[in-house]
This record gives structure tokens, C-alpha cells and sequence, in this order.
């Protein structure tokens, strides 16, 4: 399940790009990075999937990509992708972890679905809902 989530967030980061000619996106062994032209993290995305796979020359040219186009980036990375040359090479460039989604790190198996019961009229909710709820 984690490697289909892993695979959604790196289509999720690069779908945009793709589609828009002024913005560029390098696939490389292991890692994707996206250069949408913004000066903004949320599309400038630096994905390793698979750390394992990725070649730290090339991985170290897209970082410094980022920094020579001056423009802020984010980099999504799994513990199970972090490798030692991996973190070694961020230690190196002095990037250090400043926030992780909750959402990619919480721990599932650790809680228990709980069944709702829910008013069926779904008035309550949305009345636009209930009221096609009707027809």
C-alpha cells in the first residue's frame, strides 16, 4: 500500500508540469524533480521514490538547480528511501528536515475503524445533499 502512495504523490507533484511547456520535469534514476518557474515549494518538488536507485551526482545537480534558479522547493522523501548516501549528501548541503505531512507518516495500523451511523435524511449535513437525496 505504501508504494501505491508513494506512486500517487510523485503523479500528484509532476501531473501539472507535464502539461504546461514552461514548466520542466526531470526524471531521473530514483527521483523526480519538478521546476514549475514559481518561486513557491508547494510546485517546485523534488520527489525520491526509490532511494535506493538514485545516483547521488545526479541528485546533487538538481538540488543545486534549484538553489542557481533561486527559487524555494520542497523535497518528499520516505524513511525507507533515505539511504545513508542520501543523508549524507543532505548533511553535506546543510538541508535539514523542517515539517513532515502527518498524513504520509501516520501509522494506520495503529488505529481501529469505527463504523458511523448516519441520519438518513442527510439534512443535517447539506441541504442540497438531502434534497437530491429525494428525488
Amino acid at each position: 500500500m505504501k508504494n501505491k502512495i508513494i506512486e500517487n504523490f510523485g503523479h500528484h507533484s509532476r501531473f501539472i508540469a507535464t502539461k504546461n511547456n514552461q514548466m520542466q520535469v526531470l526524471e531521473q534514476n530514483g527521483f523526480t524533480a519538478v521546476y514549475s518557474g514559481l518561486d513557491c515549494d508547494t510546485f517546485n518538488v523534488l520527489h525520491i521514490s526509490q532511494g535506493d536507485q538514485v545516483k547521488i551526482p545526479q541528485l546533487q545537480q538538481a538540488i543545486e538547480h534549484y538553489h542557481s534558479l533561486q527559487q524555494a522547493f520542497c523535497i518528499w522523501i520516505t524513511k525507507e528511501h533515505l539511504t545513508t548516501a542520501i543523508e549524507s549528501l543532505f548533511k553535506q548541503l546543510g538541508i535539514k528536515v523542517q515539517n513532515s505531512e502527518t498524513g504520509m507518516v501516520l501509522q494506520l495500523s495503529e488505529f481501529a475503524s469505527t463504523a458511523i451511523q448516519l441520519n438518513p435524511d442527510y439534512s443535517c449535513f447539506n441541504p442540497l445533499l438531502a434534497a437530491r437525496r429525494e428525488k
